[in-house]
Order: C-alpha cells, then sequence, then structure tokens
C-alpha cells in the first residue's frame, strides 16, 4: 500500500482579531490549499500549553480534585495541570502544579506524551506526566480562583467515574487513559 503525499497548507494572511495574554487569542488566517484553492477565514484559537498530571499515591490511589468548572457550569471531577510559564520546561511546570494544586511532591515521574487539544484550531498542547509515589507535604496552595476537593480514587474507582461520566475534560480523560493503558497489559479479545 502506498501513502498519498499530502502537502501542508500555506499562511498567506494572518489578522488576530481578539487577544487577552495569557489565556486566550484568535486570528484569522488566509491559506492557500495545496490545489489552489485560497479559505479567507479558517480560524485559529491560541492558548498556552498545559501540564496534565496522573499521579497516584505511595498506597497507589488516583489524586484527583473535584471542583467547578465555569466553561461547563458545573462541578467535575479532573487531573491536576494547569499552563506552562514562559521559560519553564513542561516537566517543571507539571510538578509546581502538582505542589500547588495538591500539596503533593513524586519521586518517580515519566512523560507520557504530548497532543493537541484540537488539530483543527490549534488550542494548546497538553504535556501528559506520569507521577507515582506522591506524598502531601502541605495544604493544597494554587492561588488560582479554583475551589477545590482533593479526592483519591482506586483504579477500579477511576474506571467508574470515567463510565459515570463524572470526568468529562477531554484532556483528563484522554491523560487517563494514556496512563492506564501504558500500566496495564491489555489483552485482544479477538488475539488467537
Amino acid at each position: 500500500m502506498s501513502s498519498k503525499h499530502l502537502a501542508n497548507w500555506k499562511i498567506i494572511g494572518k489578522k488576530k482579531s481578539y487577544d487577552a495574554p495569557p489565556w486566550i487569542s484568535h486570528s484569522i488566517h488566509k491559506v492557500l490549499l495545496p490545489d489552489g484553492r485560497e479559505i479567507d477565514d479558517f480560524n485559529q484559537v491560541e492558548i498556552p500549553d498545559y501540564a496534565v498530571i496522573v499521579a497516584t499515591t505511595v498506597e497507589g490511589k488516583y489524586i484527583l480534585e473535584r471542583q467547578y468548572k465555569h466553561g461547563i457550569r458545573s462541578v467535575t471531577l479532573t487531573l491536576p495541570g494547569g499552563s506552562i510559564n514562559d521559560n519553564e520546561a513542561p516537566h517543571e511546570a507539571a510538578k509546581r502544579e502538582l505542589r500547588e494544586e495538591t500539596g503533593f511532591i513524586a519521586d518517580e515521574w515519566k512523560h507520557l506524551g504530548t497532543f493537541v487539544t484540537d488539530a483543527n484550531y490549534g488550542c494548546g498542547r497538553a504535556w501528559v506526566f506520569r507521577a507515582k509515589k506522591a506524598v502531601q507535604i502541605s495544604p493544597p496552595n494554587s492561588g488560582d480562583l479554583e475551589e477545590m476537593e482533593i479526592v483519591n480514587f482506586s483504579v477500579g474507582e477511576i474506571f467508574d467515574k470515567l463510565k459515570s461520566g463524572e470526568i468529562v475534560a477531554t484532556a483528563a480523560v484522554a491523560a487517563l487513559g494514556i496512563a492506564l493503558i501504558s500500566e496495564f497489559d491489555f489483552q485482544d479479545p479477538n488475539a488467537p
């Protein structure tokens, strides 16, 4: 099977339409497609890159946060995480966010991957990290607007929370999925 050669689009114009640093900006791109067509109004949304942390305690419990998220107008379960500051390495941001939001620090860290939030519109990249053997050394102190409750769940409870829809943020769902797949040897039910 041969792969079809696919070419990148070319940006031939860009106009910023909204800018609210450091949180979000919006621009309209004029793009040239490989077949010669021009699109005058391709929307792009930029938000800062961010870290998402799947952390477990020394007892193996997953550390989540229960908090109100205004974008969905609801309380939900989510993972610790937040924006990566300018000139901050993603793994350092992950460590900082875990400590600020939960009061936990961890001995073992692994980068599980970097993923785009929305391949069409941009919307930042999620740097997913796995932290193990976390211990709480202080109370949470995120300094944000967030009021939250730190909750710990077993792996079975995590699956229940995912199935029941109590975890709705795409980044949290994806990060948990990546972490769980990397830790469990899932067998193909159709394998001979």
